[in-house]
């Protein structure tokens, strides 16, 4: 549980700030920026501070409930705070904006809508915005690096060895040696097809592969990288294993989310765990149990 705590320790402190900022506005609001000026004693900065960090405490412990109870809708925890904070500044800038008849009703379910649409809504994908991702985790595994290897390694075991339970089918392809063809099930007869092709191979240390998806080309981006395994033997037994991802040219409200969910280092987690025999708290593992039950 620490370490999906920990993982989502992006979202958890985006959203703590955002949501602070927007009930101290709020608070201010209410009372007059005048309050500040007329009280500015050091008794009255103090108290003002200890309750800064009273809220972000309260909202941090709320969201951390939050993400644990209902782990498929956690982007609320960074996107109300955020919308939370638009509307805060929005009353300060232009008091009274909401009890205009009509408007006051209308522009925050609006204002909701937008900022939605903008930050994981499609809203921006005709313009383009591409953004790069990269990341690299490290886990110490007790499996030895020939274990490993076949775990990680697409095509070095039989399919069903494989770390991924989402691989349904994995061939040669026979227009290139160096490639594979894979088929990934999504549950509800949903497949991802991708073509896998190696660009480094040292067995059992390290290997290096090049995955797209067969998309139309202009959202090939949306399944393509590059896949990198460095698996390093240590004295006292067991293996240190990194992983390393890059995505380029991704369309923001995918990267976004990656980058909350701190993507990468889920997936060591999930394979850490299922390694040492602990209970799963991954994203990762919880979407491949789902998935299993319906594939």
């Amino acid at each position: 549980m620490l370490r999906l705590i920990y993982r989502q320790r992006r979202r958890l402190l985006f959203g703590t700030f955002f949501g602070t900022l927007a009930l101290m506005l709020m608070a201010l609001n209410q009372a007059g920026t005048e309050f500040l000026y007329e009280q500015a004693t050091w008794i009255t900065l103090v108290a003002l501070g200890l309750t800064t960090l009273v809220v972000a405490l309260a909202l941090f412990l709320g969201s951390t409930l939050f993400l644990l109870l209902l782990p498929n809708w956690r982007m609320m925890i960074e996107f109300l705070p955020f919308v939370l904070f638009v509307n805060a500044v929005l009353n300060n800038l232009v008091p009274g904006w909401t009890e205009i008849p009509y408007i006051g009703v209308v522009m925050p379910i609006a204002l909701t809508m937008v900022i939605f649409s903008l930050m994981y809504g499609e809203a921006l994908d005709r313009l383009r915005l591409w953004v790069d991702y990269r990341s690299k985790r490290s886990f110490v595994s007790p499996k030895s690096a020939e274990e490993l290897w076949a775990e990680l390694v697409p095509g070095e075991a039989p399919i069903e060895n494989h770390w991924d339970s989402l691989l349904y089918s994995l061939e040669p392809d026979p227009e290139d040696p160096d490639s594979l063809i894979a088929e990934y099930t999504h549950g509800s007869s949903v497949y991802e097809h991708q073509t896998m092709t190696f660009l480094d191979k040292a067995a059992p240390t390290h290997a290096r592969y090049h995955h797209v998806g067969e998309v139309d080309p202009k959202n090939r981006s949306l399944v393509e990288g590059i896949y990198e395994v460095h698996i390093t033997p240590r004295e006292k037994g067991g293996c240190l294993v990194t992983l390393d991802e890059r995505r380029d040219l991704m369309v923001h409200r995918q990267a976004l989310m990656m980058w909350f969910d701190d993507h990468l280092g889920d997936q060591a987690d999930h394979l850490q765990s299922q390694h040492l025999g602990r209970r799963d708290w991954s994203q990762t593992g919880r979407y491949r149990r789902k998935v299993g039950q319906f594939a």
